[in-house]
């Protein structure tokens, strides 16, 4: 995995792969080019602490977490949950 070859060939054979690298990228997508959305997508990729979240990430995560539970199990609407959750998260961080 550490070459472009080795990331193409990854990709080949685990179908949820998308390489990491530009380079390995490009050569995924000559191959295959119907994946171009999954390639935009790991491009556009941010990683969970990213936007100086810091030490308030595991907060807000929280927060985002039961609200998307109370959604999918029908204990709140999704717009209720999210507003209540960006309410607690706010007073989490705020701590």
């Amino acid at each position: 995995m550490s070459t472009t070859a080795g990331q193409v060939k990854t990709a080949d054979t685990f179908a949820y792969y998308i390489p990491a690298t530009t380079a390995g990228q490009a050569a995924l997508l000559v191959e295959h080019p119907e994946l171009s959305v999954w390639v935009d997508a790991v491009k556009a990729a941010k990683g969970r602490t990213s936007d100086n979240l810091g030490a308030n990430y595991p907060k807000i995560s929280e927060q985002v977490y039961t609200a998307i539970q109370n959604a999918l199990s029908g204990a709140m609407t999704p717009t209720e949950a999210l507003k209540e959750a960006q309410t607690a998260a706010a007073a989490a961080i705020a701590k």
